[in-house]
């Protein structure tokens, strides 16, 4: 009976217009996202917090995501909204997807802990693995999801719990997209993620897409190579994607802007490949597309620019921001740093414009993205 009343309050959910409430807003699409955390009964009786997000458009029926997060480093991130939102999620929402995230036992809204199964690494993902079933099956109870296939995604741990999942062969499930997926054995004198993986492999069954970068700070590249080797070994088909270096560390692909643009055309082409939408159907849930740019010198600026007594300042400001951010340069001697954010290549040109000059952009990160005749 309580599992029909959330479907219930699900089924007006998709029917009405019920937007996101409190949150970060400058860590948020420019879109509106209807989003609605539920509870869904596990088995033993715990409930499992679910981040479930639509994108603002109506559709009868959506594709549907499984996108299981990777767990938080410190306190301050360990909430459904911050486990739940990243580029990744923003993404499958562009696409068009219903996207659902669940929590952790032991996290967030989840609560409670985890088994406790020591160093065995694929005993402790197949734990998981069973909880997400458990939301997957009672999702694809619903009509918008019944009766089609779906995708399983996930970042780090979350990307390791994905494979599992699919080891468990759930009727429906076209592919698995792991974002940096792996798991630590974290005191334990034997890394048994090799092994895990293989044995994961053998009963997957499924296409996968490893996306990782080769600066990650969790796990080597060629920790990543021996995993995938070891899922591949079986039944299960995967490709790959090395990203490169991305920053300090490829591990954080999902929370930087300038990434998406290195993983999502191989990520719309292996959701082709297993039958699942991907074309856009509405960009503004991704930030500005990066532009080609050449490396910064950490000195370099238009030539009206060089010449103003405020450069040394400017130039200190720029450093001092962490990445993602950006500077855009106004015709007029604006100049605005935005750091951070959902898009802060979007918000420095907003925010130059509002003081009524003509801007464009000179720098993002550490790149010169602009065209120094703009300002002659």
């Amino acid at each position: 009976m309580r599992n029909q009343c959330i479907i219930c309050i699900l089924l007006l959910f998709f029917s009405t217009n019920c937007f996101a409430g409190a949150s970060p807003q400058e860590s948020l699409p420019p879109l509106p996202i209807r989003e609605r955390v539920i509870k869904v009964p596990l088995s033993d009786g715990t409930d499992m917090s679910v981040v479930f997000m639509l994108p603002h458009f109506a559709r009868e029926r959506y594709p549907l995501v499984i996108f299981n997060p990777g767990t938080p480093q410190d306190a301050s991130v360990n909430s459904d909204f911050a486990l739940s939102h990243n580029y990744g999620t923003y993404y499958f929402l562009s696409r068009g997807y219903a996207v659902a995230v669940p929590i952790m036992r032991g996290y967030a809204g989840t609560g409670g802990r985890r088994i406790a199964r020591g160093c065995d690494q694929a005993a402790m993902g197949i734990d998981m693995a069973r909880d997400i079933k458990q939301v997957a099956d009672f999702l694809l109870r619903i009509p918008a999801f019944a009766g089609r296939p779906h995708v399983v995604a996930g970042l780090s741990m979350g990307g390791w719990n994905s494979f599992a999942y699919a080891s468990l062969a759930p009727r429906g499930l076209a592919g698995v997209v792991s974002f940096a997926g792996g798991l630590r054995a974290i005191g334990c004198a034997d890394d048994r993620s090799v092994d895990a993986l293989r044995a994961y492999g053998r009963t997957a069954g499924v296409p996968s897409l490893w996306v990782f970068g080769s600066n990650d700070s969790i796990f080597p590249r060629s920790k990543f190579s021996d995993m995938f080797a070891a899922w591949s070994s079986g039944a299960a088909h995967g490709t790959w994607l090395d990203i490169g270096r991305l920053g300090n560390d490829s591990h954080m692909l999902l929370h930087v802007p300038s990434a998406i643009g290195l993983w999502s055309a191989r990520v719309d082409a292996f959701l082709g490949s297993v039958g699942m939408p991907s074309a856009v159907l509405d960009a503004g849930y991704l930030p500005t597309p990066v532009p080609n740019g050449a490396p910064w010198d950490g000195a370099s600026l238009p030539k009206r620019f060089l010449s103003s007594p405020s450069t040394a300042t400017l130039l200190s400001e720029y450093g001092r921001f962490s990445k993602p951010k950006a500077l855009a340069l106004g015709r007029g001697g604006t100049s605005t740093i935005v750091s951070g954010g959902f898009d802060p290549i979007a918000a420095s040109l907003a925010k130059c414009r509002s003081a009524g000059d003509t801007c464009s952009l000179w720098l993002v990160d550490d790149m010169v993205v602009g065209d120094a005749s703009f300002w002659r």
